[in-house]
């Protein structure tokens, strides 16, 4: 089994979810890869307090400073070489997860 660990990082953009509650640029939150989905999101814990919320990977660069998109050029590359960026920017194998527990963009965008 994987290691999952937090990764501590802040809001670029204010956040509205869909019960309501918004929160603002600059937030600091707790983001873990799901245990029940590892392919698709991530769980956020707002450290201003309330319940987890959850995110898909491919939103997560959108809204926090420490996740990285990835480009079309970067998956070509990752589909023939044997590295692939993960959403937080490490080099992993094409099927395989950073030190945060976090997958490869390959994985998280349902391509392998």
């Amino acid at each position: 089994m994987r290691q999952l660990t937090k990764m501590n990082t802040t809001s670029k953009n204010q956040i509205k979810l869909k019960d309501g509650r918004i929160f603002s640029t600059g937030e600091n939150f707790n983001v873990v890869p799901s245990i029940d989905r590892p392919d698709y999101g991530a769980l956020c814990f707002p450290l201003s307090g309330g319940a987890a919320f959850k995110i898909p990977y491919s939103r997560l660069p959108k809204l926090f400073t420490d996740f990285h998109s990835v480009t079309e050029e970067e998956l070509e590359e990752a589909v023939m070489d044997c590295y692939c960026p993960s959403i937080t920017g490490e080099d992993v194998e094409p099927d395989g997860h950073d030190s945060h527990g976090f997958p490869s963009w390959l994985i998280a965008l349902g391509m392998c």
